[in-house]
């Protein structure tokens, strides 16, 4: 049986959109560095209709030909648009209509819909078994009306339509793919447009572009949300070309160095290089470790944020590495030592990125583990943001870290409490007054048996949210 969805109507501004016909496209990009953006929003506002730029930055809106619009008595206002599958219909009138797949020779396919439709949008799910490769037909008949389309099978979208002929008559008819609004067959009068394409994506700031047509190729720049490194922000771009004032040798475990050098700077000439880990086994407790620690300047405060550029090659290590940390003393306690200080850490574990919440370090556990299912970038640069709220307003513990990659924030479908031995409860996130101490470099706490290099730049860290920029 042919399945049919119903839809709600969207409401009157949604009709005059889709009577009008929608074909929106572009690229979107972050305005800093040209870097193009995933997972971006792109709607329209008044209707809804959105979509999300996928790996190459790209949104689509409606038919990439056009959504093709047709009146008549009977039915009014029609039009058709094909997205993943999915016809969406929208009939200006209660009327009955038939549609129908049909091969180039006229022969009947498959039968999608028949029946009566009433006024307002409707979409109808493709029926199975349509030809992957073969070029069909799709035919609406309603009252008054004939409308026939090329159905263009797609494995990854789905399909496309492109308008063939109004009325039967076998006459190709290139204006009905509508250029901007529809034109009505009696007045020939274009329907003005007044709408706004909305473009969001957490940590950047949203972009609203006045729309006069509901057609055309538009592609944006976002800029990213943060304060950059402006006064009270303490940033790090390694360009002295040796260790910066301030930092000093922390843990060198097993194998590897840690330098300042110009092999892959992410701008600039220099950038810290962690260069060719390698130690011990996967599975095992114990691996490479090259760090640097700074202690922080004295009533920092309660709330870090930090941003880095990490580049990581040539490939994704299953064991806890860990990046970056940010240490604070124990509620009620005046010591700064580091074995005494509770901490948040930024880490890859697994192959994916993960959060940490640790009491004072040894043992470091139980811990509190938030782990991602997003990868780890490999032979790209990153850029990695993160928020260690040791206040977190009135509640009576410090917030769970919060992790941004290229401006994407992560969840954590994982969460878990790690000890060892096994079993112990939850941890208590203690809360914090002032930062104090920070780690960077890689350490690993199981071993890596594939000699590794990692590039860090870029490095910032403040009270507000910093940014990509």
């Amino acid at each position: 049986m042919i399945r049919h969805i119903l839809i709600s109507v969207f409401g009157a501004a949604a009709l005059s959109c889709l009577a009008q016909g929608v074909g929106l496209s572009g690229t979107v990009t972050n305005k800093a560095n040209g870097q193009k953006l995933q997972g971006v929003t792109v709607a329209l506002a008044k209707t809804g209709l959105s979509d999300t730029t996928d790996s190459l930055g790209a949104y689509r809106l409606g038919s990439a030909t056009g959504i093709l619009s047709y009146r008549s008595g009977g039915l009014g206002a029609v039009s058709l648009d094909l997205r993943d599958r999915i016809l969406w219909i929208h009939s200006g009138a209660d009327a009955s209509m038939r549609i129908a797949f049909f091969d180039l020779r006229g022969t009947l396919v498959a039968r999608v819909f028949q029946g009566r439709m009433g006024q307002g949008t409707h979409a109808v799910t493709l029926p199975p078994g349509l030809p992957a490769a073969d070029m069909l037909l799709l035919r609406l008949d309603g009252e008054g009306l004939r409308a026939v389309y090329k159905y263009i099978p797609s494995a990854l979208s789905g399909g496309a339509l492109i308008a063939m002929d109004r009325d039967g008559d076998g006459a190709a008819s290139r204006s009905a793919a509508v250029p901007g609004a529809a034109k009505s067959a009696s007045s020939g009068t274009v329907a003005a447009v007044a709408d706004t394409l909305r473009v969001r994506r957490s940590g950047y700031k949203t972009v609203e572009l006045p729309l006069d047509s509901y057609t055309g190729v538009h592609d944006i720049a976002m800029e990213p949300e943060g304060t950059g490194c402006v006064a009270g922000t303490l940033c790090w771009d390694f360009e002295e070309g040796r260790i910066p004032d301030g930092w000093t040798v922390y843990r060198t475990e097993f194998t590897g160095t840690l330098l300042v050098d110009g092999s892959k700077p992410h701008k600039g000439a220099f950038a810290l290089h962690a260069k060719d880990l390698l130690g011990g086994k996967e599975g095992n407790q114990g691996g490479p470790k090259r760090t640097l620690k700074y202690a922080l300047p004295a009533g920092f405060g309660p709330v870090l944020w930090g941003r880095v550029y990490v580049y990581t090659s040539p490939a994704r290590p299953v064991s806890h590495a860990g990046l970056f940390n940010a240490r604070y003393p124990r509620p009620g306690s005046a010591s700064t030592a580091v074995n005494t200080l509770d901490w948040y850490e930024f880490a890859t574990y697994q192959q994916t990125y993960m959060g940490v919440w640790h009491p004072p370090e040894p043992p470091g556990f139980p811990e509190w583990v938030l782990q991602s299912d997003k990868q780890l970038v490999l032979d790209d640069w990153a850029c990695l943001e993160w928020e260690f709220d040791g206040a977190n307003g009135t509640d009576p513990e410090a917030a769970d870290p919060r992790v941004w990659v290229d401006g994407l924030e992560l969840s954590w479908p994982t969460k878990f409490t790690f000890s060892d031995p096994a079993g112990a409860a939850k941890p208590k996130l203690e809360k914090a007054k002032d930062f104090t101490f920070l780690e960077t470099g890689v350490y690993l706490y199981q071993g890596l048996s594939l000699a590794t290099n990692w590039w860090i730049d870029d490095l910032a860290v403040g009270s507000r949210r910093i940014g990509c920029n």
